[in-house]
């Protein structure tokens, strides 16, 4: 849908004139101050309805505009105190609502071909997320995983770094036995040697005491044998009893044989002491040493799990971008990166004239509004071959394009 017809009287600092392009483009050219922006002012405002953004000429009392595009015909009558709208279509009839049928005829951004340029970052991603519907809430599902593995990301290599301090700090002692020493087994140890030894001492008592018990019996065998010697009379029973002294003798050694043979040699106790001495130094090694082994186990394990980090923020950035490679875009090269719009990787800020150019026109023409028409009044501002993309890409894709151009020479 195209303007077909313009006409204005007395607005802004317009007097009249009258234009019958037939949906052609248009380019309205002379001198500064000659009218030509008023043109396309009085078509944007007329065409978005928006109340008291055309004043009268200066002089006048009443002022219109009357625009028909496609089968309407649009009508604005202003005085100093009305502002009228009127809206008919080829049969006549009257639209009751003519603002609210402008706004679904006229795309947000599809007269002016630079808003989108003009409006701020945030405004700018607003309209393209508007334009790729399900992008927005899919990037910051995106966005919001990989800020949540940069932040558990970080708190693993704060932990990995204090493992790290904490392991620099261990010392290791070698030599040393992997396991504790049990002082509670080297004690029983000690234990049975000095009872051990406690009972060869008595044995040995009990040894001295069986032979001071011989020694008197010598004794005692020598007085008899003496008295064998005078008392002949009584030898019988002398004899007698020194064969009972000798058998009691007998018994005796035999039993020193024996008392020797139990008591055996006593076991020396510095060999366990000296252990049980040093055991809570080399246990105090062993444990600083499982200590400084479990500390590398774990940052082998903070190692991985920070690498494993990094990996599934590697996915998520992949898939970002997958997600901004895939979208319909309404330009190739557009996109969004750290909330700004790009065009081929450069934010729309900074782009050239003639990119600037390129991107709003597909923005607005994206908007496929029911009016097919671009206005742009800074077309001066374009170099001839900025114009000449302008002017191809709206014909490309059946725009009418109302084009402001200053002719110094006046014609």
């Amino acid at each position: 849908m195209k303007i077909l017809q313009f006409r204005a009287e007395n607005v802004r600092g317009i007097r009249a004139i009258e234009l019958s392009p037939n949906g052609e483009p248009v380019t309205l050219s002379g001198r500064n101050e000659a009218g030509k922006s008023s043109v396309l002012t009085a078509i944007l405002e007329t065409l978005t309805g928006k109340e008291g953004g055309l004043p009268i000429r200066n002089g006048a009392d009443r002022g219109e505009v009357s625009i028909k595009i496609g089968d309407y015909q649009i009508s604005r009558v202003i005085t100093e105190k009305s502002d009228r709208l009127v809206i008919k279509n080829r049969d006549g009839a009257t639209y009751g609502a003519p603002r609210a049928f402008l706004k679904d005829l006229i795309g947000p951004m599809s007269i002016d071909p630079l808003a989108f340029i003009r409006l701020d970052e945030k405004d700018q991603l607003k309209v393209l997320f508007g334009m790729c519907p399900g992008l927005e809430k899919a990037l910051s599902d995106i966005n919001s995983r990989i800020v949540g593995l940069k932040e558990e990301r970080q708190g693993i290599k704060r932990q990995g770094d204090q493992v790290k301090a904490d392991l620099d700090r261990a010392a290791v002692y070698p030599g040393v036995p992997e396991v504790e020493i049990s002082v509670a087994q080297l004690t029983g140890q000690l234990n049975g040697i000095l009872e051990a030894n406690g009972r060869i001492s008595n044995h040995k008592e009990e040894l001295e005491g069986i032979q001071r018990e011989a020694g008197e019996w010598d004794t005692q065998i020598k007085k008899l044998q003496d008295r064998m010697a005078t008392l002949r009379m009584d030898l019988e029973l002398a004899g007698n009893e020194l064969a009972g002294t000798m058998k009691t003798k007998a018994e005796l050694e035999a039993s020193v044989k024996a008392k020797q043979e139990a008591i055996g040699q006593p076991t020396d106790p510095q060999p366990i002491m000296k252990q049980i001495q040093e055991a809570d130094a080399i246990n105090a090694k062993v444990r600083a040493n499982k200590a400084k082994a479990d500390m590398q186990a774990k940052m082998e394990t903070v190692k991985k799990s920070y690498s494993d980090k990094g990996t599934a923020m590697k996915a998520a950035e992949d898939e970002k971008k997958s997600l901004l490679e895939t979208s319909a875009m309404p330009l190739p090269g557009l996109s969004v990166q750290e909330g700004t719009v790009i065009y081929n990787g450069v934010p729309v800020k900074d782009l050239s004239t003639a990119a600037r150019v390129r991107v709003g026109v597909a923005l607005a023409i994206a908007q496929k509004p029911k009016a097919r028409i671009i206005l742009a009044d800074d077309a001066s501002l374009l170099d001839s071959e900025n114009l000449k993309v302008l002017q191809e890409t709206c014909q490309g894709a059946g725009f009418q394009l109302w084009t402001v151009l200053n002719d110094t020479t006046g014609t």
